[in-house]
């Protein structure tokens, strides 16, 4: 099985952070069904956000998982055994209030959204950080207070993200919000002036993956695999690229090197980078 994030969407002159990208082989049973979701560039299905204000909304993960239902519906989320995160939603605000790339989704940590071209009266307000989707939590949204014209945190309504999704912007000023989280096993975090975290990637089998308890959601441990109506779901020959172009080793829980991630209609992206467009999905049987 083969997942591929969607990247996050564009706007003005910056980028939508890449999607991730996720493989694995796995025996299953005569019969079994499987579910594929397949996320979308700046729309809301599968973890995702439309653009909102100055952003240009987030991608949704890409998983293959083992009970049916709304995307959103939480027993179906549990039964992800194979996720890839999307990358975060750019933001051009302009004015020197601070513009950036989404931040790259995949690997066992997503990234964080860029905030950059910070400049004059409007650099003394203040902008978010907005971390990546991790393997037990949503990215976070954390408001920086600046100079003379900082204002409150609650004024700008960030947003950590949660399992799954980035939290729905519903209600949020569009002046206030500009970048949005992605999808992914946990979706990143949205907030003002800064482009959105990315989600992150699970493979049940990686040793650094940490999945939940199908019937509670809560966390078995990093290393353990997942279980769905007594029968364990452990996938072989792991790869997990992050949307930087990071190789995440299926023996460790930590980045490694640069990797080219592949293709879904063949070859290689591009070292240091990671997917474009929608999300795709491919399965291959082996015999």
């Amino acid at each position: 099985m083969e997942c591929w994030g969607a990247q996050g969407g564009s706007f003005g002159s910056y980028r939508g952070g890449y999607g991730g990208y996720t493989k694995g082989n796995i025996s299953i049973q005569k019969n079994a069904v499987f579910y594929v979701y397949i996320g979308q560039a700046a729309n809301r299905f599968n973890g995702g956000h439309v653009a909102v204000g100055f952003g240009g909304g987030s991608g949704g993960g890409t998983d293959v998982r083992l009970v049916n239902g709304d995307w959103d519906n939480a027993t179906s989320l549990r039964s992800r055994v194979i996720v890839a995160g999307a990358g975060g939603g750019a933001c051009q605000r302009g004015e020197g209030y601070g513009d950036g790339v989404g931040g790259y989704g995949g690997g066992l940590t997503a990234g964080t959204g860029q905030v950059t071209n910070r400049y004059g009266t409007n650099a003394n307000y203040g902008y978010s950080t907005l971390t990546g989707g991790t393997q037990t939590s949503g990215g976070t949204c954390y408001w920086n207070d600046t100079g003379a014209h900082a204002i409150t945190a609650g004024y700008w309504s960030g947003l950590a993200g949660s399992f799954g999704m980035c939290t729905a912007l519903n209600g949020q000023s569009n002046h206030n919000v500009q970048g949005c989280g992605a999808g992914g096993w946990y979706g990143g975090g949205s907030g003002g002036h800064s482009a959105g975290g990315g989600g992150s990637s699970f493979i049940s089998g990686h040793s650094g993956c940490n999945p939940v308890n199908a019937s509670t959601g809560a966390h078995l441990g990093v290393g353990k695999t997942t279980t769905i109506n007594n029968v364990q779901y452990v996938f072989s020959s792991i790869s997990m690229i992050d949307g930087a172009g990071y190789n995440w080793p299926s023996n460790s829980t930590a980045r490694g090197s640069l990797l080219a991630m592949p293709k879904p209609g063949g070859g290689n992206y591009t070292s240091g980078t990671g997917h474009t467009g929608s999300g795709y999905a491919r399965i291959t049987v082996m015999h």
